[in-house]
């Protein structure tokens, strides 16, 4: 039963995760956003090394920003995702049909997959995120921090649920008398 709890706050920060990576792959960091990354508190998770150095990488990071380093972090959001003075090939499209397509062509395939499990969980794209095709990984990162919101759900209600064994077990003991 404890072990249901924690694998509900588990999910519960890792899509607290998945959302932060949604909104930082969709728009570039502005003022407010920084604002708030610089009070975010990470959880300690050193028994995942990969999550622990990630973590502490951008709380480092995050210590010496400043709001005057906000056009920095435009440029640097504009070079990566969209390639703006970049020579080609640098740029990290965060696109699945770049990196699964042949031709490296957006709008693929797996643009088309990922809408239809988008459209099972009510998925649409929020305002912020303006026109951006489905295979963006912003949209891919809040999709998973859906199912992550489900999957702490569902371990809520099995702790919640889990005297019913003792209550049918009393059931079927009382039907034997």
């Amino acid at each position: 039963m404890k072990a249901d709890m924690q694998t509900a706050t588990a999910m519960k920060l890792r899509g607290q995760t998945y959302r932060f990576f949604s909104r930082v792959f969709v728009l570039e960091v502005n003022a407010d956003l920084l604002k708030a990354m610089k009070t975010m508190a990470f959880p300690k998770t050193p028994e995942n090394t990969d999550f622990h150095t990630g973590y502490a990488l951008l709380e480092d990071c995050l210590k010496v920003l400043k709001e005057d380093d906000i056009i920095d972090l435009e440029v640097d959001y504009a070079r990566i995702f969209l390639a703006a003075g970049v020579a080609q090939g640098l740029a990290a499209f965060p696109y699945e049909s770049v990196y699964t397509n042949k031709k490296h062509l957006m709008n693929q395939e797996a643009g088309e997959g990922v809408t239809i499990l988008y459209a099972a969980k009510g998925l649409r794209a929020r305002k912020d995120m303006y026109k951006i095709p489905n295979d963006h990984a912003g949209l891919e990162f809040e999709y998973m921090a859906r199912l992550c919101d489900a999957a702490a759900m569902a371990a809520q209600m099995v702790h919640r649920i889990s005297w019913t064994h003792r209550c049918l077990n009393r059931r079927i003991s009382a039907k034997h008398t």
